[in-house]
């Protein structure tokens, strides 16, 4: 091996080993950043089902009281005199099962999947701003897809830094050759990982 020749090998795999260090160094950067947010979507995710969750049981309450009114109409236990009061009583507690049944509905799948004249439930008195549960549920899973490309990312870059630095110490020139091509080879998948994780995260 000439020195020209082994030289020329090795500035090549250390130019290579520091970019795709930076890639590496990029690639874990984000896959926090992502891997962060995917947990708050699931935090979220788990508010929203038990605010839908009480939302249920209010529901269920309403509905309890509507079966005792309608049997006591049922029954004849309503005085006379009474009914016009037991009547409206009747008519507000359907009116109740009915907002929470439209609040359980915007919970689950959110605002912008309804028309604004569905819009039922506020947050901080505001309407139309409710992320559901299953849009958090569906955002976590992206973002959970994302993170194992990322990781893959992760697996492949570390994989050709090695390579790059088995090819540096070894003497023989056509391993070097062999240990750039793998050291390339590896470090392209691991930024195609990369790339195509930050892509998927960043639509979310």
């Amino acid at each position: 091996m000439s020195e020209t020749t082994g030289s020329g090998i090795e500035l090549r795999l250390g130019l290579f080993i520091a970019v795709f260090a930076a890639v590496l160094a990029i690639s874990d950067l984000f896959a926090g950043k992502y891997g962060d947010d995917e947990i708050i979507a699931h935090n979220e995710q788990t508010k929203a089902y038990n605010w839908y969750m009480s939302k249920s049981i209010k529901q269920g309450m309403e509905e309890g009281h509507l079966n005792i009114l309608q049997g006591m109409v049922a029954g004849g236990m309503v005085q006379p005199g009474h009914e016009v009061a037991v009547d409206s009583l009747l008519k507000e507690t359907e009116k109740e099962i009915r907002r929470y049944g439209k609040e359980k509905k915007e919970i689950l799948v959110g605002s912008a999947s309804l028309d604004s004249t569905e819009w039922a439930q506020d947050k901080s008195g505001k309407f139309g701003v409710i992320v559901g549960a299953n849009e958090w549920a569906d955002k976590a899973e992206k973002l959970g897809a994302a993170g194992d490309s990322f990781d893959l990312s992760s697996l492949f870059l570390q994989m050709c830094l090695v390579m790059g630095a088995v090819g540096l110490v070894i003497s023989s020139s056509r391993l070097k050759h062999l240990f750039f091509w793998l050291l390339v080879t590896l470090g392209s998948l691991g930024t195609w990982f990369a790339v195509t994780a930050w892509m998927a995260a960043s639509a979310v």
